[in-house]
């Protein structure tokens, strides 16, 4: 009996993340197999001549606006955790460049956070809070990038119908989920949570208060109209000039190629994402893949820059400002003080 006891959890877990791998592995080839068959039709001095005489100026504006969107993001933590936990913004800031930056190098680990988790846990955020805000958050940013997408169909001529009805029916989906939870946050105590919601439960406190839902969803929108820009801005600086409609599609479908991460900083899918709604608009292949690639080093290399240096920093204890000695990689034997430590909640 107490071989099985011993042995089983590891076989349970073995299994588990075999489960994972073949999910993600079938979402990678499932989202980067349609644009193979494009690739190879690629005429490459064409692709070169179109990344190697950009705008500079408008690639510029294009890293500002991904750093203006860095400070949205940590707005929205900041609006998120205010009803329980109080963290200042320049705190919050640091955490989300060093957070943005682990996606270059640290593999995917099923959507979570680590860094994020650990870093909000020296501010007594429990794992698991962190974890739900962070599911939360791309709930209601998938949402957002619905609404801004259903008007890529009346911008655009020659869409076929069935991403039109996709983009509705998406959006519709995420909308109901967002109104769900509302609904899940202000349901009375006795009644039971949805199993597949239950992870969520700990991180629902902030849609208690109509002013804090209604903050969330603006910075949702804002961060959303940032990207949009950002698009505008990189389609402009490669020269293929299109309607607005056409970067709200490319948001829309980029969202959903990496809604499943499966790569560090989800090369691949992200191109895959970009390139194909980009066919759907009749571009160029060669302007298609270099905006995949502009679009995707936009998207990444400021926060990369920015936020390496916080990270590698961020991974040595120590002491906040509100008194409380963190723990995480301290030396062996040594526990955080009852109150004060910071594991918390697992989730």
């Amino acid at each position: 009996m107490s071989d099985i006891a011993v042995t089983s959890p590891p076989t349970v877990a073995s299994g588990r993340s075999l489960r994972r791998f073949l999910l993600r592995l079938l979402w990678f080839v499932t989202t980067v197999a349609p644009v193979f068959w494009l690739v190879p039709q690629l005429d490459a001095p064409t692709l070169g001549h179109r990344l190697g005489h950009p705008v500079v100026q408008l690639l510029l504006l294009a890293a500002l606006l991904n750093l203006a969107g860095q400070v949205v993001q940590a707005g929205c933590w900041s609006v998120l955790l205010r009803p329980r936990h109080r963290v200042p913004f320049t705190r919050l800031l640091r955490y989300e460049f060093a957070a943005q930056s682990t996606a270059f190098v640290d593999v995917p680990r099923g959507g979570t956070d680590p860094l994020r988790s650990r870093l909000l846990g020296r501010q007594d955020v429990p794992p698991g809070v962190t974890r739900a805000l962070i599911i939360l958050r791309r709930i209601v940013r998938a949402a957002a990038i619905g609404l801004l997408a259903i008007a890529a169909p009346l911008l655009m001529a020659g869409l076929p119908g069935w991403v039109t009805a996709f983009i509705w029916s998406s959006t519709v989906a995420t909308v109901a989920l967002v109104g769900l939870l509302v609904w899940l946050a202000h349901r009375d105590g006795g009644r039971p949570v949805p199993r597949g919601l239950r992870r969520l439960a700990d991180g629902l406190f902030c849609l208690r208060d109509t002013r804090t839902l209604r903050l969330v969803l603006v910075l949702a929108l804002v961060g959303v109209l940032i990207d949009t820009a950002a698009a505008v801005v990189i389609l402009n600086a490669l020269h293929v000039h299109v309607s607005v409609g056409v970067a709200t599609l490319v948001l829309f479908f980029v969202d959903v190629s990496v809604s499943l991460p499966v790569t560090p900083a989800h090369l691949g899918t992200f191109e895959a994402g970009a390139f194909f709604s980009l066919q759907l608009a009749h571009v160029p292949l060669e302007a298609g893949a270099a905006f995949a690639l502009v679009f995707h080093a936009q998207q990444n290399l400021p926060q990369l820059i920015a936020g390496l240096p916080l990270r590698f920093a961020a991974g040595q204890p120590k002491r906040e400002d509100h008194g409380s000695i963190v723990e995480l990689d301290a030396r062996p034997g040594r526990r955080p003080e009852a109150g004060r430590g910071v594991r918390g909640d697992a989730g």
